[in-house]
């Protein structure tokens, strides 16, 4: 027989049932939102005067909306559990509806959690990473100033921590792709660990972005040999990782595969103990472009935003490629979602 104990839960946190209810669609403030300005603060000091740890239940939705108000349950030293997605009727969900809530709340209050329990440093403001305050923005001008679609790789981490920064490469008319969560070692991850990344990177790029990625690129540039069952489960279209040449093709699992070269990479150029001059890169892509302009295949650039981004002679470099590909009449510019899609529909 169990010996007696008592137990303290709450439940909610902020205005997630609004939001489910349909009476808000916007978050409030974390400063604004009686619950966590009053009401966990006064739960937690209320706690704390008699030395009880409790079980907070809370919405997944918090876990994006308020990820530091998340994190904090953990902090306090409390138990943190999950309570739906946005407080739906759970009783009346169907199946597939309440197994995708059920993971897309847990995989949003786990990130949050992880801040709290101290195994993850908090982000950075958007304001203040150099990648998001200038190196995105420089090449969203470049792209434009040429009206190229380009494919943007990102990691789901992303979704969650910057999720208007993942808007935005939608918002600008790009191509969302996904590249692992926090830019793992993908080709050395277990097959369990390999399906739980995946699907929640596709889940949190989806959240910020309203768009389901379509495409991934192995964060290294090699895949598993279960990257391709993942995928397909998850309904991608293609990999962009590494493969044969230039030469894209469909696997035998029904994806399409838009491979690049590491001579393709700015980081394989500039991230070096002597980093590249741009002028020799772009003479080298340029070279290359030429070649595949001459010869068939595929062009493929693969550049980071706070490599070059964020140097004005890289991006200098960059902007010379984009012009010469547009002004050869024998190359088409395309998305890698848009190559894909002509070899597996024709």
């Amino acid at each position: 027989m169990m010996p007696p104990a008592a137990v303290f839960t709450f439940d909610n946190m902020a205005e997630a049932a609004e939001v489910g209810a349909g009476l808000r669609q916007v978050p409030r403030e974390d400063t604004t939102d009686p619950s966590l300005s009053h009401g966990y603060p006064n739960l937690y000091r209320l706690l704390a005067a008699h030395d009880v740890r409790a079980t907070f239940f809370v919405e997944g939705w918090n876990g994006i909306h308020h990820p530091a108000a998340v994190a904090d349950v953990v902090r306090h030293g409390h138990e943190l559990g999950m309570h739906g997605w946005t407080h739906e009727v759970w009783q009346e969900l169907d199946p597939a509806t309440e197994e995708a809530l059920a993971e897309r709340a847990t995989a949003a209050m786990a990130e949050a959690a992880e801040v709290g329990a101290g195994l993850r440093q908090v982000p950075r403001e958007d304001t203040t990473d150099p990648s998001l305050s200038h190196g995105y923005p420089n090449l969203y001008r470049l792209l434009a100033a040429h009206d190229v679609r380009a494919t943007f790789f990102v990691e789901g981490w992303n979704g969650i921590h910057h999720p208007a920064a993942v808007a935005d490469v939608v918002r600008h008319g790009h191509e969302l792709g996904m590249h692992g969560w926090t830019h793992e070692v993908w080709q050395e991850l277990d097959p369990a660990t390999e399906e739980a990344l995946a699907e929640r990177a596709t889940a949190a790029l989806a959240e910020a972005a309203g768009v389901r990625p379509l495409g991934f690129r192995a964060p290294g540039g090699s895949r598993t040999p279960h990257t391709e069952t993942v995928l397909g489960r998850l309904g991608y279209r293609y990999d962009a990782s590494l493969g044969d040449g230039m030469c894209p093709q469909v696997l035998g699992s029904g994806l399409a595969q838009i491979p690049f070269r590491w001579s393709g990479v700015d980081g394989f150029h500039y991230l070096r103990p002597e980093p590249a001059r741009p002028s020799d890169v772009r003479d080298i892509w340029l070279a290359a472009l030429a070649r595949v302009a001459e010869r068939g295949g595929l062009f493929v650039l693969v550049c980071h935003a706070f490599v070059t981004g964020v140097d004005d002679e890289r991006l200098a470099a960059l902007d010379a490629v984009v012009a010469a590909a547009c002004a050869d009449p024998r190359l088409r510019i395309k998305t890698a979602g848009e190559i894909a899609r002509e070899l597996l529909d024709g």
